[in-house]
């Protein structure tokens, strides 16, 4: 398990990072995200990790892990 925004143990030093749904829908390359990389994002989406301070619902997506 990651927290947000860590660093990972890759020679590109892939970063942890909170996705837009859009994002997730069209495919992600993790290449994508690291540490040379992470400042232009946060500059572009700004800082998701609001999302995961609020409140999220789950149990529609719960079927998919029992």
């Amino acid at each position: 398990m990651a927290g947000i925004y860590s660093v990972r143990p890759t020679p590109l030093g892939h970063i942890s990072t909170p996705l837009l749904w859009d994002e997730v829908v069209q495919g992600v390359n993790p290449d994508n995200f690291h540490v040379r990389s992470f400042r232009y994002r946060i500059k572009g989406v700004g800082d998701l990790s609001i999302v995961m301070q609020q409140h999220n619902d789950f149990t529609t997506i719960l079927h998919y892990f029992t």
